[in-house]
């Protein structure tokens, strides 16, 4: 059996902007201002990370910190929410080209389970997930409230994959599909492998020298994704 574990932003699916806008008046709320929010790269970041790196260029107090961190994380998921209430439907939130049909494809197989492991909080990569119409094809993951760091979240997805599944995974099972350097390093810490694709802030280039295993341009092509995860046949029976 694959542990197939999916990165969301900018990998599956595109919010257009709804978490940085969302972000931002949570911290107007909270501050008055939006620190230095306007100076942070997102990309492969947990929220907790974006969050305390905007404190840190804001110029806030580092004693202040944590507690204010926490504070707009309470505050943030109900902001996100709100923004995607406001949007109409039609541009909340995009699913990649390819994302959903592979998705569904990798559900059908008994040979194959499917988890995340995303920077963003757990609330807010399942209002994500649901607005995108693609929640139901997950049960579980690793999330940016579960470690301080992306380089937290891989040994939770695999505690995790083993309490939905009672299986035990070999590292050449796992496969963590993403689209930042980031993505990559979190395959390669559990010893799985990295499929990363283009989509993102970072081009081909970036993500091959990052030490990618497998480097696409996108989802869109259903049946070389399959032969690159290694699935192109169907499973074999017990």
């Amino acid at each position: 059996m694959k542990l197939i574990l999916f990165d969301i932003d900018k990998t599956i699916l595109d919010a257009h902007g709804a978490g940085r806008r969302a972000l931002e008046r949570t911290l107007l709320h909270i501050l008055g201002h939006t620190a230095g929010l306007d100076q942070v790269a997102f990309g492969g970041k947990t929220d907790p990370m974006i969050v305390r790196e905007a404190l840190a260029l804001g110029g806030l107090p580092s004693a202040d910190v944590p507690h204010l961190s926490r504070q707009i994380l309470r505050h943030y998921p109900g902001e996100l929410a709100r923004e995607f209430a406001a949007t109409p439907a039609n541009r909340r939130i995009t699913v990649l080209p390819g994302a959903r049909t592979l998705i569904e494809t990798l559900s059908k197989r008994d040979d194959v389970l499917l988890g995340l492991l995303t920077g963003n909080l757990e609330a807010c990569a399942w209002l994500k997930l649901q607005v995108a119409h693609l929640h139901t094809f997950f049960t579980f993951g690793a999330f940016g409230d579960d470690g301080e760091t992306r380089d937290d979240l891989p040994t939770v997805a695999l505690q995790r994959a083993w309490e939905e599944s009672e299986h035990h995974f070999k590292a050449a099972d796992v496969i963590l599909i993403g689209d930042t350097p980031r993505d990559v390093r979190c395959a390669h810490i559990i010893g799985g492998r990295s499929l990363a694709v283009a989509t993102g802030p970072f081009n081909a280039e970036a993500l091959r020298a990052a030490g990618a295993d497998i480097v696409l341009p996108s989802l869109a092509d259903t049946e070389q994704v399959m032969q690159a995860l290694g699935l192109a046949e169907p499973p074999q029976a017990e």
